[in-house]
């Protein structure tokens, strides 16, 4: 069976990677990060090295995932992404399902993903009139909401 109808390639044993395939975009973007890393750094990154570093950092150190966190949301927003997927983004802390990543994750991830979905429409829906407390995001017409409390945000 051709790998194109769901046989997922064999990883070796003890291995930590494997090839995929990606968009020609994204590839492009991981080619420049890697020219990025040679400029700042003068070679290849070694296997266990990041290629995604924070370049105001004189050492190799990987950029703080709060960080990343808020410039993916601000992405989001900027590319009106639903909010219903940007509040699940933040809400599992990084989870962003297509229809096939949906299918293969882990039931315990499907879950998580379920009930923040169900956790918006209960408290966010938008056949309600918008809340006061909703905000404005710069840059942005469409509105994100707030939860309840900060600490659902981590």
């Amino acid at each position: 069976m051709p790998r194109s109808r769901g046989r997922r390639p064999r990883k070796r044993e003890g291995s930590t990677t494997r090839r995929v395939r990606v968009p020609p975009e994204v590839a492009a973007l991981i080619e420049e990060q890697l020219a990025d890393f040679r400029a700042k750094f003068g070679r290849d990154p070694e296997p266990d090295e990041p290629i995604f570093f924070d370049p105001e950092q004189a050492e190799l150190v990987a950029p703080d995932p709060r960080r990343v966190r808020a410039a993916t949301v601000i992405a989001m927003v900027r590319a009106r992404t639903p909010e219903r997927l940007i509040y699940g983004f933040v809400r599992t802390d990084g989870l962003l399902p297509n229809e096939i990543g949906y299918a293969n994750m882990t039931p315990e991830d499907r879950a998580e993903w379920d009930n923040a979905l169900a956790e918006y429409e209960r408290d966010f829906s938008t056949d309600r009139p918008p809340k006061p407390e909703s905000i404005l995001v710069a840059g942005s017409k469409q509105r994100l909401r707030p939860q309840r409390s900060r600490s659902a945000l981590r």
